[in-house]
């Protein structure tokens, strides 16, 4: 199912990757221009379709990647178990490929986070996402909720790696 072949499955993946290598000023400036042509300058549509643009390579890395380890044997299988596609895909694929998807997501949330070039060239005035009330502040001045804003990132990211590896060993002992 997920290995039909695209005719150009290469010009489609460096068109995906691009955002990547392109500087941040220069995609800031591109998506402006592209977002006033659609009326979408200066409205939260505008940031999100934006950070979507910047995020996805990360997550389109990471699902491929998983897709790729997944062994298609095993969708064989259920297929020939009676699965219907959707079914093969809700109860085989998308289960093992979820690592993949969650790693993307994670990558996907920290980018869009670390993204405040971009914001400041999308986002209107109105538009106060975390990343650019944390420019501002930083550079109007030197507050402590800074600091603690990344103290909850830091203290999130530690729990949530503590907790993967307790799950992990849990599974190992019942194993």
């Amino acid at each position: 199912m997920r290995n039909r072949l695209l005719l150009f499955r290469g010009s489609v993946r460096t068109l995906f990757l691009l955002p990547t290598v392109v500087p941040a000023v220069v995609l800031g400036v591109g998506m402006q221009v592209l977002l006033a042509r659609f009326g979408l300058t200066n409205s939260y549509a505008g940031v999100i379709i934006a950070h979507t643009v910047v995020a996805l390579p990360f997550v389109m890395v990471s699902v491929t990647g998983t897709l790729a380890g997944i062994d298609e044997r095993v969708e064989l299988a259920a297929q020939s178990l009676g699965a219907s596609p959707a079914t093969v895909f809700h109860r085989v694929t998308l289960p093992l490929a979820m690592p993949g998807v969650l790693s993307g997501a994670v990558l996907a949330f920290a980018t869009s986070l670390d993204e405040v070039v971009l914001t400041l060239f999308v986002a209107g005035p109105n538009q106060r996402t975390l990343a650019r009330l944390m420019f501002s502040s930083m550079r109007e001045n030197i507050s402590p909720a800074i600091a603690a804003a990344a103290f909850v990132f830091i203290a999130a990211t530690i729990l949530v790696g503590l907790g993967v590896m307790l799950f992990r060993s849990t599974l190992a002992k019942r194993r």
